[in-house]
């Protein structure tokens, strides 16, 4: 039988920030990624998963997420 454990955390201030960025940096990459998936198959009419994961697969996505983010820090 799987059990389940529920936990209430009370962060202070500097805390909530933090989880604040986190996850809006989480956020960030989840929908980035999805657009870059929903580009591709509006493009190719394939959906990423069916391609070879050779040509774009986690890792080139994750690749192309990085190369986004460096170059929006530089402007």
């Amino acid at each position: 039988m799987k059990r389940g454990y529920r936990y209430r955390i009370y962060p202070d201030s500097e805390q909530c920030s933090l989880l604040e960025q986190y996850f809006g940096g989480v956020r960030f990459i989840y929908n980035r990624s999805l657009f870059i998936q929903n580009l591709m198959y509006s493009k190719f009419k394939q959906w990423a998963s069916n391609l070879k994961p050779e040509y774009f697969g986690l890792f080139l996505l994750c690749s192309l997420v990085v190369i986004w983010l460096h170059f929006r820090r530089r402007t």
